[in-house]
């Protein structure tokens, strides 16, 4: 498994896919602690402390892989 602490770094602004949610979107975060096998998550508009392990890590993307107009929304 990688070692999440050298992918993410404390206060990196992600997108996170949340499959429950009715939309099915991708929400705007920001990384709050790492750890080696999970990251917990700050996304406002749904927890403060959303965990992601290795095996779910590909819900967990950098926001710089966006395109800028997918920003604005």
């Amino acid at each position: 498994m990688a070692d999440l602490t050298h992918i993410f770094h404390v206060g990196q602004k992600v997108r996170v896919f949340v499959a429950d949610d009715i939309w099915q979107k991708w929400h705007k975060g920001t990384v709050k602690e790492t750890h080696e096998d999970y990251i917990l998550v700050d996304v406002p508009d749904i927890c403060d402390h959303m965990q992601y392990e290795n095996d779910y890590i590909g819900d967990v993307r950098p926001e710089y892989n966006f395109h800028l107009d997918e920003l604005e929304g």
